[in-house]
């Protein structure tokens, strides 16, 4: 296996693991909304933090390199 394959093997585990993860947290979130009173101001920042702050709650940068690399193997296999 070569390592640009690997690569994107490991990537895609990583995606696979984190939108794991992130649906276990909005199905929380969820659960709490279901009382109202529940889901209070401190619950707002507190999820609102473990979103933006927190890199293994974020998609994003994975898929940034998972298309980087695809993009990469594309072109090499096209010159």
């Amino acid at each position: 296996m070569d390592r640009n394959t690997e690569r994107t093997e490991e990537l895609l585990d990583e995606l696979y693991d984190t939108l794991t993860r992130l649906c276990h947290f909005y199905e929380g979130m969820k659960r709490q909304m279901v009382k109202r009173d529940d889901y209070t101001l401190e619950t707002a920042e507190r999820d609102f933090s473990a979103l933006v702050c927190n890199e293994g709650m974020s998609v994003l940068p994975i898929l940034a390199d998972l298309i980087d690399l695809l993009d990469a193997k594309q072109a090499q296999y096209q010159s």
